[in-house]
Parts: C-alpha cells; sequence; structure tokens
C-alpha cells in the first residue's frame, strides 16, 4: 500500500510488531494464572465477651432495683487501618432499652477487670478490657452494640 509521497508500509514490520506483543501479553498471561494472588480476607472486629452482673463495684452499689452489668471483652481488629474503642461508643440493649456504660467503668480494675480506655486498635491488633452498665434487675435478654456498627464489620461472639 502507498500514499503518494510516503514510503509503503512493510508488512514485515506489522507482522513483527503484532507477534512481539502477543508474545508479551501471553508471558504476563500465563505468569498470572500460575502465581494467581491470594484471596483477600475479609475485613472483621471480632469482640469475643463474657459478662456478668454484681450489685456493687468498690464503694460504688448499683441504685434500687438494678444492678451492675460487667461486659468482660477481647476485641482483635483484622484488616481496618484502626478501630477506635472508647466506652462511649458501646451500648447494651436490655429488653428492649438501650443503655450507655456507666462511671463505674473506670472503677472495673478494684475487682480485676481491665477498664476500657479510649484508643485505637491497630491492624491486627488485640485489647482486652472491660464496660459496665447500670441495667434493670430482672432481665430477660442482654445483647450489645458498637455505635459505628455500620462502618465496621463486627462480630459478637459470645464466649
Amino acid at each position: 500500500m502507498t500514499v503518494k509521497g510516503k514510503k509503503p508500509i512493510s508488512w514485515k514490520w506489522v507482522t513483527i510488531a503484532i507477534i512481539a506483543l502477543a508474545v508479551v501479553s501471553g508471558t504476563i498471561l500465563a505468569l498470572y494464572q500460575a502465581n494467581p494472588s491470594e484471596p483477600i480476607p475479609p475485613k472483621e472486629i471480632i469482640i469475643k465477651y463474657t459478662y456478668t452482673t454484681m450489685d456493687s463495684i468498690s464503694s460504688w452499689k448499683a441504685e434500687a432495683g438494678k444492678t451492675l452489668l460487667v461486659v468482660n471483652m477481647t476485641i482483635e481488629n483484622h484488616g481496618y487501618d484502626s478501630f477506635y474503642l472508647d466506652p462511649l461508643n458501646f451500648e447494651a440493649v436490655v429488653d428492649g432499652v438501650v443503655y450507655k456504660h456507666s462511671i463505674i467503668t473506670h472503677f472495673l480494675d478494684d475487682v480485676g477487670y481491665i477498664p476500657m480506655q479510649p484508643v485505637y486498635l491497630l491492624n491486627e491488633g488485640k485489647v482486652v478490657c472491660a464496660i459496665a452498665f447500670e441495667i434493670s434487675k430482672g432481665y430477660q435478654s442482654i445483647s450489645l452494640r458498637h455505635m459505628w456498627a455500620l462502618q465496621y464489620n463486627i462480630k459478637w461472639v459470645s464466649a
């Protein structure tokens, strides 16, 4: 093929370029298939917990008709850059009523627990801590929740 005033296209070089491109792309594809990337594990926060109730902690006593719910937790971060822990972000749902943490949380070390402190839990980090709630006596059901649950994949595990 020629255009007036231009040199003809050398089909030999076009053919060589196509073959070279095919070889390179075939090699890349073969390398990818030979070493597929590992599946990415899901990001999740795992919270293993146990709970107990007490009528008093140190010099603190529960109000009449109430008890102190103490939740001991092991919290693990798997995949998130960080997860912010703060007692203000945890709630206990007891018989359909939401309870915020109690100030008594800060005195749990008096009875052998590690009070939850505001910290950033980094990826692959793990922390053991406890939080207290003052709830009504005679409850039927208890569940826990974190206020940022929609932003994290939180897996609650009753230990």
